[in-house]
């Protein structure tokens, strides 16, 4: 912050003494004074100094009140806007100190517009590297979610109980082991293929929630049951990928599910978003890392929304809006 200060007054000077030395030189009949130039620059340096940073903080605060974002129409109003406040000022101050303050007015408006001008190039530039910053930040969390994302599902857990399935299968039927093993590449699909979206459509969550649904009720049985409304009024609307899959899984990865205890877990999908509700019944031998509901979380915060989450004595609940289609453009382009 030091170094900027610093690298601002040197600005204002430099500009303060170039712009007395062509001043001097346009209006002395006997052309450049060395000294009469250096008289004004002494005179006019603290007083400049003071209404530069006037103009650095009312400009400032133009920027973080009313501006979301740098447009032409936005510089332009700033530039003007200040320089009216600061030419009215002068005004009064120069008609104060001399009768004929025209001169002396117009001279130190161009001066000060000149200000104004290296004063929005700065802002402008550090509202830009801002907004990289917020953009380098929003792409580590969305690689930060995508892995965490494709890790919990190819975790060694899932794919040996997978596989345990598959071959238990094998000596059942071989069409069912064909059907099985079709859906389980599947879900690795839809995972990759996803993985480079913010957001995908209901209708292809859903899709893939079937194929996820169907090896889990071909493992559990009729240990767990899974139930979800329809959905086809919502399938246009936006969600983050795998999303849905994971509070699913989260909820079996938790809970007991025996014939004795039957796992339930209800999918509701209303105007609100999302809803994945389980009755609870937790193991005791589960390490509750929470780390697939915080990446949810972190990357609802990237929209600029937030999931909720309710836990009573019998059930668990999270609820996910929809995403923000102007916010999800965003973060797309």
């Amino acid at each position: 912050m030091k170094h900027k200060i610093l690298i601002f007054v040197l600005v204002i000077v430099l500009t303060l003494f170039l712009f007395i030395s062509a001043f001097v030189l346009m209006i002395n009949p006997k052309g450049y004074d060395l000294g009469i130039v250096i008289r004004n620059f002494l005179i006019d340096t603290p007083i400049c100094l003071i209404v530069g940073f006037i103009d650095y903080y009312l400009l400032y605060i133009l920027h973080k009140k009313f501006w979301s974002r740098i447009s032409a129409f936005s510089i332009i109003s700033e530039v003007l806007g200040v320089s009216c406040i600061i030419g009215l000022l002068a005004f009064v101050s120069f008609t104060i100190v001399t009768k004929n303050p025209f001169a002396q007015i117009l001279s130190f408006l161009i001066w000060n517009g000149i200000i104004i001008l290296f004063v929005e190039l700065y802002l402008y530039g550090n509202a830009q590297t801002e907004n990289e910053k917020r953009i380098i930040e929003i792409e580590r969390e969305k690689a930060i979610y995508q892995f965490n994302a494709l890790k919990n599902q190819i975790n060694p857990h899932f794919l040996f109980n997978s596989l345990n399935v598959l071959s238990a299968l094998a000596y059942q039927s071989p069409e069912l082991t064909n059907h099985f093993a079709k859906k389980l590449s599947n879900v690795y699909r839809y995972l990759l293929t996803t993985a480079q979206h913010p957001s995908v459509t209901l209708e292809k969550e859903m899709r893939f929630m079937e194929t996820y649904v169907y090896l889990e009720k071909t493992r559990f049985e009729d240990c767990l049951e899974i139930l979800v409304n329809d959905y086809r009024r919502w399938s246009k609307y936006l969600v983050i990928p795998a999303s849905v899959q994971i509070l699913v899984e989260n909820a079996i990865k938790h809970n007991i599910a025996t014939s004795e205890l039957p796992l339930r877990i209800n999918v509701t999908i209303n105007d609100d978003g999302i809803r994945v509700a389980n009755n609870l019944q937790l193991r005791n031998n589960v390490t509750k890392s929470g780390v697939g509901l915080e990446n949810l979380k972190k990357q609802y915060a990237i929209f600029g929304q937030k999931i909720e989450v309710a836990k009573t004595d019998s059930i668990f609940s999270v609820s996910m809006p929809f995403l923000d289609n102007q916010s999800n453009s965003l973060l797309q382009q």
